[in-house]
């Protein structure tokens, strides 16, 4: 039983009787083996979770009311930006790459997790992109509610550049030269 509770699930309670011992000793082995498969199941499922989230190629995370990023996040998230610190804010990890922005979100993420405002109306006033180098990346938020009230917010980041580049392109007027039949 002492291997059991320092986590080893493969041990057994060996209690050949017929007494009352040996009906606990075979409750407890089968209360044992079901933890043992749950334990099993749950690995398998957080393997095929890390799986998806590091074959995504947009990064995702939650931040929680202080802004503290998590550390169950999409490894698009280290392959585009880097990996943030454990413990490091959000504002803090964006402030690498822009500043304005950081101050930006840290200012509406005060509002945002006070309440002033709807959540809706301080949501769509968080910044919506960042710089870095020759890239764009977009930002987006989605609120996270435990019993009606936030307790984080899902962060989504994604590299818009090629976007961009095009709406650039797009934008530019069109110059025609002279066209012969």
């Amino acid at each position: 039983l002492e291997n059991v509770a320092s986590g080893d699930l493969t041990s057994r309670l060996k209690i050949d009787s017929t007494d009352e011992f040996g009906s606990i000793s075979s409750a407890l082995n089968t209360a044992i083996s079901v933890a043992q498969q749950n334990v099993e199941a749950l690995a398998l499922r957080n393997r095929d979770s890390r799986m998806l989230l590091d074959a995504v190629e947009q990064g995702f995370f939650t931040i929680d009311i202080d802004g503290v990023m998590s550390e169950e996040r999409s490894g698009a998230v280290d392959r585009m930006l880097g990996t943030p610190k454990p413990g490091m804010k959000l504002v803090e990890f964006l402030e690498q790459f822009d500043k304005n922005v950081a101050s930006w979100l840290e200012l509406c993420l005060e509002d945002l997790f006070a309440g002033v405002m709807p959540l809706e109306v301080t949501i769509d006033q968080l910044p919506k992109r960042f710089q870095l180098d020759s890239r764009t990346f977009s930002l987006g938020f989605t609120p996270v509610t435990f019993e009606g009230k936030l307790c984080k917010l899902a962060v989504v980041i994604s590299d818009i550049t090629p976007q961009v580049t095009s709406e650039k392109l797009e934008a530019q007027p069109v110059s025609y030269t002279h066209l012969t039949l």
